[in-house]
């Protein structure tokens, strides 16, 4: 049986729910049976057995647990597309250490408060050292550190005060620039989002949370970065490829797939989809089927996303 575009996305976790539902085999039950004790012509019973029915479907389809909602105000602008382009806001670690370097070592430079006269014959002594960095011409962290620990010893071994002066601010600046990314992936009292901060959340409700969060805040990196775990950040982004961005994207955009117009009612709907579905925990949860994985730690304070996956999307058939 070929797979489509939809399994395992569009409520096909709670349509199996309605499936082996009792209400509704009794619902389907009591209809028929209604339907056979009136005239085809008996309009105004059709009506009325349609309404009961669908009463009954409607109980079945929300279920008996206590659904939690969110008032969430929707700007199409601001919001992910399902297909592509969610993990843009994910610091590398390459460029932003070597971006943070550049932008830190001019702030750093006017700070300083060098003598000007004695700061330009020093930038035209090493003219040729200095370009490099202000120019962005490393092709790695790696090696721009190590141009670094280079020219510091050129300028520690020279001895004047504006040589030792220029030294000590290059090895800083270098050192903060990797504590701005240590501090990036860390999490460490970055908990930006109330309703992902409890531990004990049922899969379905942290699923709702974690996903509604991430619709509407892909584009504030502050709240945006908070959603991933540091294993995710520190191992994944920097290898992270067209297919597992396509995958984080449509699980970004999991309360529009729910949505019926309507994300409020989408980030209802995944909790009826998911829920029963794994064991509660106050620690991880690890949600696997045959379209794609997904994995949630709670770390530093809250839930973040640890892993996500899916299958290449034309390794399935779209109907």
């Amino acid at each position: 049986m070929a797979m489509t575009a939809c399994d395992r996305r569009c409520n096909y976790y709670q349509y199996q729910k309605m499936l082996s539902s009792e209400l509704v085999a009794n619902a389907v039950i009591e209809h028929a049976a209604a339907f056979a004790k009136i005239s085809d012509d008996d309009i105004e019973a059709k009506i009325a057995i349609n309404s009961a029915t669908q009463s009954r479907l409607d109980k079945a389809f929300k279920g008996e647990r206590p659904i939690q909602s969110i008032i969430a105000k929707e700007n199409s602008s601001d919001t992910p597309d399902p297909y592509s382009g969610s993990s843009y806001g994910l610091l590398k670690p390459e460029n932003t250490k070597m971006g943070q370097f550049k932008d830190r070592f001019a702030t750093g430079v006017k700070e300083a408060k060098f003598e000007e006269l004695k700061l330009r014959n020093l930038a035209e002594k090493y003219k040729s050292e200095f370009a490099p960095f202000l120019q962005g011409g490393f092709k790695s962290w790696a090696e721009q550190v190590n141009a670094v620990d280079q020219f510091v010893d050129i300028l520690n071994k020279s001895g004047s005060e504006t040589e030792l002066k220029m030294a000590l601010l290059l090895k800083k600046t270098v050192v903060d620039a990797e504590q701005y990314y240590q501090d990036y992936v860390s999490n460490k009292g970055d908990t930006p989002l109330e309703n992902l901060n409890h531990a004990k959340q049922s899969f379905d409700l942290l699923l709702a949370n974690w996903t509604i969060s991430a619709y509407l805040n892909y584009k504030n990196e502050q709240v945006f970065s908070a959603l991933f775990s540091e294993r995710f950040k520190r191992e994944d982004v920097p290898n992270i490829s067209r297919e597992s961005d396509k995958a984080l994207s449509q699980l970004m955009f999991m309360p529009g797939y729910f949505a019926m117009m309507n994300i409020e009612k989408g980030y209802e709907n995944i909790q009826r989809n998911y829920y029963g579905l794994l064991n509660d925990s106050a620690t991880e949860y690890h949600f696997k089927d045959e379209l794609h994985s997904v994995s949630f730690i709670y770390e530093e304070g809250a839930w973040r996303l640890d892993h996500v996956s899916q299958i290449p999307m034309n390794h399935y058939e779209i109907l």
